[in-house]
């Protein structure tokens, strides 16, 4: 029999799992052709071609409420060898955020958002995630040598 902690703590993980869902992907395409799917989960996987850079556009239908987080994961997944990484290249499982942008769409208005006070579980040396929204699409947010993890 669960105790009544592990009870509420059920409840908290539900409700804050409840608090970051967004809303149904409307679209997610990318610049190159790759293909992306989107999951039950929320989840987006990435097949087909593979460029060395690639601009990726989702089109996403939040709650009607106020939003102040936007929460990415890089979720791992396995490669044709068996091995799991968060990349597109089983050779260099690795990542690279140069440029993220959120745009708010509403009728035919759209205006770019500011998005300020980022923070990662990890970052790469020398490629932190503040990187990923300075502007410079030469620098960005990678996760090596945790990129198997």
């Amino acid at each position: 029999m669960k105790s009544q902690f592990a009870n509420a703590d059920e409840a908290a993980a539900r409700k804050e799992e409840g608090d970051w869902n967004f809303g149904p992907i409307e679209s997610a395409m990318s610049a190159s052709g790759a293909t992306l799917t989107t999951r039950n989960d929320g989840s987006i996987f990435f097949d087909g071609v593979a460029p060395a850079e690639d601009v990726y556009s989702l089109t996403l239908r939040l709650k009607p409420r106020r939003h102040t987080v936007l929460r990415i994961e890089a979720l791992p997944a396995k490669f044709t060898d068996g091995k799991v990484g968060v990349g597109r290249n089983p050779r260099d499982p690795n990542f690279g955020l140069s440029k993220l942008e959120v745009e708010l769409l509403s009728g035919q208005d759209h205006r770019l958002l500011k998005l300020t006070g980022s923070r990662a579980d990890y970052s790469q040396n020398g490629w932190p995630v503040t990187a990923a929204f300075d502007g410079d699409t030469k620098t960005g947010w990678a996760v090596s040598p945790r990129q198997r993890e």
